[in-house]
């Protein structure tokens, strides 16, 4: 099921001149639902009903680096007919601005892309109209 919500692409380059794409992509099925919750470590699968049903819909936070597979930074899950972000987590259900405590499998460089994470959030939704929160 789509939701009909424009995904985001943005390219930008770094202080050191590396360049990023990051990307808001919409997880269409519930095999693509449960790749995001075991690279996340969270229960995203769990929507696959009301995703079906077009209650909500559920969006990939990702970025690339080069010729490397992209990162999921965070899962974003959408009311659609509010048009409203009601859940955005990073792995293990962080969120952007907590610490991750002493998770040994939490590298620093994957909190340093979540911490960016709000505002690829936020030129996504200047893009579509959504309401986050």
């Amino acid at each position: 099921n789509s939701s009909e919500i424009r995904p985001l692409q943005h390219t930008e380059t770094d202080d050191t001149g590396q360049t990023r794409t990051w990307t808001i992509h919409e997880l269409c099925t519930s095999w693509e639902l449960a790749l995001e919750g075991k690279a996340m470590h969270h229960c995203v699968r769990s929507y696959a009903g009301k995703c079906v049903s077009g209650e909500c819909s559920v969006w990939s936070l990702q970025v690339q680096t080069g010729p490397e597979e992209p990162i999921s930074v965070m899962t974003i899950a959408v009311n659609n007919a509010e048009r409203r972000i009601t859940q955005a987590r990073g792995k293990y259900n962080l969120l952007p601005h907590r610490k991750a405590g002493r998770r040994r499998d939490i590298s620093g460089s994957y909190l340093v892309l979540l911490k960016e994470a709000p505002r690829l959030m936020g030129m996504w939704t200047e893009q579509t109209g959504l309401q986050n929160g």
